[in-house]
């Protein structure tokens, strides 16, 4: 948190800031010019002004009326697209900046403007509805494509929208306040911040010993190479073939799941040594390890197991190998970096030719705090109790959002780069990271999130094995695949613990709901995927789905319909309407002017221009060659009978 906010006053006033904006071309490269902005003060006064000079002035004659010391909080949804007209406008100070282009807060003179969205974590539109303001985002009632002016006469419906948006603001970070029983002063920056706080107070009771919290650098250093988030892929045997009657399951609330119900390393860290027999004698004896691994001559079990789990961008060093979209089939030589749980997936699913220690660090397991797991049950309990509750909407999305921040905070670096603000931009301070991280001030262990992603990596491998040679994809908790499968056994097993822990809850119906079961999501009539976050399919009712990385789900969804539906979903369609909006950023101060053909003079200082954006679904050339070498457009009965797990 920002140092100036320990010694600042605020006024009792929430304020809202936005701008609107319209795309010129100056020497052919695209500039974006402000035509009206609008700012919020409290819930019943709304400025409209047209030029940078009237905001100066409406920002000095405020100024007057606020007492020394004291700041005005001003939030922006999404303050870094604002920030980069803003920084050339009017004096910066105090930037807090989680990268380059990710603002969280900033001050100028008695205001201090804060990210919106970056504090709730959701799009203006799913903001204002979630908290059930009065004034929602007005969507899709402005067309961005008609080029105005500082100038131009804008109508009631422009002003309107406008004006919505900075209304909206201010209500529901009101109505943030009085639900979460805040301040100006205790507000959240970010998303994650208030279980960060809730989670703190709880951790601290138990005064876990610093060698636990700040293990040795070089430790910290295999948690970095370790850690993975969730696995995504497509089996090569079935990419891009149109497929019928596909089945899904989800993980339910996986990542909840493996904190309350798994252990983790809580003890001090200890070298072993460099011998595959220490290795052998951690997974005998149950021990939490860390290790950096050389293989040689490593390859599948299986050729054909269609869900490898070595990631080619985790590899800290790789020789002549051969891939499937990002994993690896087999190589000469690599180098990885993993927990016990990743290793033991790693014996099931790969042989090699010999395999060398570089290091290895152990620890013990235990349960995480009592009253930590307890706090993640109680937001799971709230989350499923309050699903569907008419009036309790706000409080759902409270709980299900608390619960899916507890992860996130596990996986946070708790080496935190900073980011300085110098001459107009945002740089990165350099520092040694062993440096860094002596000062860090850690209060929860990050290996408690390297270990969480690694168990919800497991229990999808051990999903993918039940579905066997019908497995088509994967994406964090969910699996499509063929055929039939048996999950009754596993879910047996999770009830059990579920209950034990007190890791489930009912629904307002009475059906009880455990955490970290595979359930049943329905069937897809046709599917095809074309790899990770790359995937289209048409439900029961002939309706077409999508997920891209990089497409608008609905837009892209309704546009592939509109191109012929799931048979075009190949390599080459282009969204149009899907494809979004690329970001052109300028950085100088100063662009010079743009004269308008009737001679009007505008001026352009920094900004950050956005153009509409095509898509074209595609593959890599390594992928292709693979699915090249598989012959992806045989029969679909015969690559199911012939897949061998």
């Amino acid at each position: 948190m920002p140092f100036y906010k320990q010694r600042t006053r605020y006024l009792d006033c929430v304020c809202a800031f936005d701008i609107e904006t319209s795309v010129i071309y100056k020497d052919n490269q695209p500039h974006s010019i402000m035509y009206m902005w609008q700012w919020q003060v409290g819930f019943d006064y709304t400025i409209i002004g047209r030029t940078w000079e009237d905001l100066k002035e409406v920002m000095a004659t405020l100024s007057e009326y606020v007492d020394e010391g004291c700041r005005v909080v001003v939030y922006i949804h999404n303050l870094s697209y604002e920030f980069q007209f803003l920084k050339s406008v009017i004096d910066v100070s105090d930037v807090f900046a989680r990268d380059r282009r990710s603002i969280v807060s900033f001050c100028s003179g008695k205001f201090e403007f804060r990210c919106s969205y970056i504090h709730s974590n959701m799009s203006l539109s799913e903001y204002t509805r979630k908290m059930g303001v009065q004034h929602v985002k007005l969507d899709d009632t402005v067309d961005y494509a008609v080029q105005r002016w500082p100038d131009s006469d804008l109508d009631a419906e422009v002003i309107r929208y406008a004006a919505y948006d900075v209304m909206g603001v201010v209500e529901a970070i009101a109505a943030d306040m009085e639900i979460e029983g805040d301040d100006l002063y205790t507000i959240p920056l970010t998303s994650t911040g208030y279980v960060r706080r809730e989670a703190k107070r709880v951790i601290r009771k138990y005064r876990i010993d610093d060698a636990i919290l700040k293990p040795p650098y070089e430790v910290y250093r295999l948690e970095r190479q370790a850690f993975r988030g969730g696995d995504t892929h497509a089996n090569r045997y079935y990419a891009g073939m149109i497929l019928e009657d596909v089945h899904s399951v989800d993980l339910s609330s996986c990542y909840p799941a493996q904190q309350c119900m798994m252990q983790y390393p809580v003890g001090e860290w200890v070298k072993g040594s460099n011998d595959w027999g220490c290795v052998t004698a951690y997974l005998r004896h149950g021990k939490p390890f860390l290790c950096s691994l050389q293989f040689n001559q490593i390859r599948l079990r299986e050729p054909s197991w269609g869900c490898p789990y070595i990631s080619i961008s985790k590899c800290l060093r790789l020789a002549n190998y051969d891939g499937d979209n990002g994993r690896v089939l087999n190589a000469d030589l690599a180098v990885v970096a993993v927990t016990d749980i990743d290793l033991r997936i790693i014996l099931d699913e790969y042989e090699w030719d010999s395999v060398s220690i570089i290091d290895i660090w152990a620890s013990r397991y235990g349960e995480l705090p009592s009253g930590y797991i307890k706090l993640i049950q109680h937001y799971y309990t709230g989350k499923t109790e309050l699903k569907g509750v008419e009036g309790q909407e706000v409080y759902y999305m409270k709980h299900k959002n608390k619960i899916n921040s507890f992860y996130g905070m596990t996986a946070q670096n708790p080496v935190i780069d900073e980011y300085v603000y110098a001459n107009g931009g945002i740089e990165l301070e350099a520092c040694d990271s062993r440096e860094k991280y002596e000062k860090a001030r850690i209060w929860i262990p990050y290996a408690w999130g390297v270990w969480c992603t690694a168990y919800a990596r497991r229990a999808l491998h051990l999903g993918i094995k039940l579905v066997g040679r019908g497995f088509v994809y994967c994406d964090t908790d969910s699996i499509k695949y063929l055929g039939r499968a048996d999950f009754s056994q596993y879910n047996s097993e999770w009830v059990d613990r579920a209950i034990e822990s007190g890791s489930w809850a009912r629904d307002t119906r009475g059906v009880a709901h455990y955490m970290g079961t595979y359930e049943y999501e329905g069937c897809y009539r046709k599917f095809c995927t074309w790899g990770a976050k790359k995937y289209a399919f048409m439900n029961c009712d002939a309706t077409i789905g999508l997920t891209v990385a990089g497409v608008n789900k609905v837009k892209g969804a309704l546009e592939l319909e509109r191109g012929g539906g799931i048979e075009s979903f190949r390599p080459g369609f282009i969204f149009k309407d899907g494809g979004g909006l690329a970001s052109t950023y300028n950085d100088d101060f100063d662009y010079g002017y743009y004269i308008r053909e009737d001679g009007r003079r505008f001026h352009i200082s920094s900004n950050v221009a956005l153009t509409p954006s095509t898509y074209t679904l595609g593959i890599g050339s390594e992928y292709e060659s693979l699915l090249h070498a598989y012959n992806i457009d045989r029969n679909r009965d015969f690559v199911y009978n012939n897949i061998n797990y």
